[in-house]
């Protein structure tokens, strides 16, 4: 039986406040815990539940419902109780209900519970894809399928879910990478685009593509002029990257290199438009200095 809420609860912690659990047969608990819990810090039963008689519910605390006016709602609160014994109490109801507040947003995965070595396996469609496991104040997250199967550190549960997600997607070929698109779009006018990186203090990967002046199917080597590919979130941070599936919001830049050191910003384009990104590094691949001269023009406008 899948307590896929529950175990996303007590993975990702409630914020210092609370999360409510439906149950099959329509009782209801409310529980809060910190991320990564093995414990919940409260669990607070509503009407129509009792506790079990076992250690697991022994730390009864009614004094705190009666100080917030809930100990007559019929309500009983319990303390450190161990996420597995409300998994055992939810499946003694009947599972989770099908209908659940909208606190948190729906996901394609699910999270097994938790491991004894703190692992949780991330599941779609029925099928293990990778792990998260809590490392300091961090998400670590390792894709099982994949090319390149890099774990990276993200600051949420599901930022760290979503990337495990994205290199099924790509493994099976649901899905394919801006760098993919991209160079597929360049091809179609006979230019190579090399992919460079630089990993940065902490894991994060920098990633873009470069293609030079002369013949492409060498790397730039910086002497004459080039220019480096990448694409944004404007909504999420200053990320630089190739590597993941272009969404709608994603915006593509193009950054000018003379080879003498001197640089300019090309026009942005729409993260889903890997074809005009290619026309205009065509048209700058035909008459660098024209280009350069435009993009010039157009930052001191």
């Amino acid at each position: 039986m899948t307590t896929a809420r529950l175990n996303r609860i007590a993975a990702a912690g409630t914020e210092g406040g609370y999360r409510r659990i439906r149950f099959a047969d329509g009782c209801m608990i409310t529980v809060e815990a910190q991320p990564d819990a093995t414990e919940f810090t409260e669990v607070a039963l509503w009407p129509g539940l009792t506790a079990p008689s076992t250690d697991a519910w022994a730390n009864e605390d009614q004094w705190e419902l009666n100080l917030t006016d809930q100990a007559g709602e019929g309500r009983s609160l319990f303390v450190d109780v161990p996420v597995d014994a409300v998994r055992a109490l939810i499946e003694e109801h009947g599972g989770e209900h099908a209908d659940q507040d909208e606190d948190l947003p729906a996901t394609r995965h699910h999270l097994s519970p938790r491991s004894a070595t703190g692992i949780y396996r991330v599941h779609l469609d029925g099928e293990a894809i990778g792990r998260i496991i809590r490392h300091d104040d961090y998400w670590l997250a390792t894709p099982s399928r994949g090319e390149s199967r890099r774990s990276f550190d993200y600051d949420e549960l599901d930022e760290a879910a979503a990337y495990v997600v994205q290199e099924a997607d790509i493994a099976a070929g649901r899905a394919t990478r801006a760098a993919h698109d991209l160079r597929q779009a360049l091809a179609l006018y006979g230019l190579t685009a090399h992919r460079g990186e630089d990993v940065l203090i902490g894991g994060c990967v920098l990633s873009w593509l470069g293609v030079g002046s002369g013949d492409t199917s060498r790397e730039p080597d910086g002497d004459k002029a080039y220019l480096n590919i990448y694409f944004s979130d404007p909504t999420d941070g200053d990320e630089v990257t190739v590597d993941r599936p272009a969404r709608a919001s994603d915006q593509w830049v193009i950054e000018l290199n003379s080879g003498t050191g001197d640089s300019a910003q090309g026009p942005s384009f729409p993260g889903l438009d890997a074809a005009a990104v290619a026309a205009y590094v065509a048209q700058w691949h035909r008459d660098p200095q024209a280009v350069w001269n435009n993009a010039e023009t157009q930052q001191l406008a």
